[in-house]
């Protein structure tokens, strides 16, 4: 089974300039880009402050050619992306890198149809995430779209639930968050994120699971009020659990 999905990212909006709608219904607007001015803390911990588009499918798919759309204002070509690092995750917390290629400039034409990217060759993950490391000499760092090819659907999470009984306590908590984890069947080494309802992520870490009951306290201090999702990860599936916080 093989299908597309289209990462694009809307940050501003102005006066149209002009926009060449193709067939495949890809846009080259430049006020339909994603465009960052600043840095900032990057998914990836490897890659500091920096500016970056994480793309997270929520399911582990295997990925194949790349294409892309660089900034195609003809005023601003240079904010287009120059060299940039592709990494990849199976659970949003470990990262690997893929590699790091050269982007070449748009043309600045309303006919501008993108160019062939890197491919993917198959790579199985759930996160792709890009990271600018140079423009073409611009004051912001921008790109028009990106077209990623799923070549197919490896494994969801519905088909992937750890077979787990995830307590927490106190619900609501103000402070600490005390995380029981019961399981005959579930061993090893777990990943773990604290998300809000947004998906925004506060904290992350590592479990590791020896006996059938594994306790561990977080500490929750330091997020603001609201509701959250623990999320637990393995490399045979994953659990989540809401619970709340109260100041």
């Amino acid at each position: 089974m093989k299908r597309l999905v289209y990462f694009i990212a809307f940050i501003f909006s102005t006066q149209l300039a002009f926009a060449q709608c193709f067939p495949d219904r890809h846009n080259t607007s430049w006020n339909s880009a994603w465009i960052s001015c600043e840095q900032r803390e990057n998914p990836n911990p490897l890659r500091g402050n920096s500016h970056w588009i994480r793309y997270n499918t929520n399911n582990i798919y295997s990925f194949g050619k790349i294409t892309y759309w660089n900034f195609n204002d003809p005023a601003r070509l240079d904010n287009g992306l120059n060299e940039i690092i592709i990494d990849y995750s199976l659970d949003g917390i470990e990262w690997q890198e893929f590699g790091s290629f050269v982007l070449e400039r748009a043309e600045g034409s309303s006919f501008y149809e993108g160019t062939e990217g890197p491919d993917l060759a198959g790579l199985e993950a759930k996160d792709i995430l890009v990271t600018a490391v140079s423009n073409h000499g611009g004051d912001c760092y921008a790109l028009s779209e990106i077209k990623i090819e799923i070549l197919d659907l490896v494994s969801s999470d519905e088909d992937l639930v750890l077979d787990v009984q995830l307590k927490l306590s106190p619900v609501p908590t103000r402070d600490r968050l005390k995380v029981v984890i019961d399981s005959e069947t579930v061993n090893g080494r777990l990943a773990f994120k604290l998300v809000d309802l947004q998906g925004k992520e506060f904290l992350n870490g590592s479990i590791f699971k020896s006996s059938n009951q594994h306790e561990q306290t977080l500490d929750v201090s330091s997020l603001p009020s609201g509701q959250y999702l623990l999320d637990l990860v393995s490399e045979n599936g994953s659990a989540s659990k809401k619970f709340t916080i109260i100041r």
